[in-house]
């Protein structure tokens, strides 16, 4: 038993950000992962049996069954694991490290390093996190440079000395 937050359910069945095609209407079902309380992600897929009628409107949730086969019986009752699906594909989609994204007062933003090494902060439209990325779905070309380590100092009109980013320096 999981649950998915309403706009994700519409999104889901609507076929909004899938070309026109619902994802849990399609020829095939919706393939469920389970990655256990140890991280590992369990070795069998799983699918959707059913999803509730009514929406909890405490939560703003859809309670949705999910069924696994358990031939080794590794599973147990009342067990906490999450439940990954791949609900959108998004083709060509922009990414972004995390620490480039900035929020303020409910709004995103990067600092973009232009012509002659000068910042621009752009304004951009987040969508969902891949990992370390951020999706960003408007707001930002392909082949802009954003800075990424030292945001904070970022502010429109200053030359900065950029160097490739490397994530695995810390």
């Amino acid at each position: 038993y999981f649950q998915v937050s309403g706009h994700e359910w519409l999104r889901m069945t609507s076929g909004i950000s899938t070309g026109g095609m619902s994802l849990l209407s399609g020829m095939k079902p919706v393939p469920l992962q389970l990655i256990l309380e140890n991280g590992k992600t369990y070795r069998h897929t799983g699918r959707i049996l059913f999803a509730n009628r009514a929406m909890n409107l405490q939560t703003g949730t859809i309670g949705i069954v999910g069924s696994f086969p358990n031939p080794r019986r590794i599973l147990r009752p009342e067990e906490t694991a999450t439940v990954r699906a791949v609900t959108e594909v998004l083709h060509n989609a922009l990414l972004v490290p995390q620490p480039a994204v900035t929020q303020l007062q409910g709004s995103y933003q990067v600092a973009v390093v232009g012509a002659g090494n000068r910042i621009s902060i752009h304004t951009v439209q987040v969508g969902p996190q891949v990992k370390t990325l951020w999706v960003i779905t408007h707001g930002l070309k392909p082949h802009e440079r954003v800075v990424v380590v030292g945001t904070e100092k970022a502010r429109n009109g200053i030359v900065v000395k950029p160097e490739p980013y490397n994530p695995k320096a810390g």
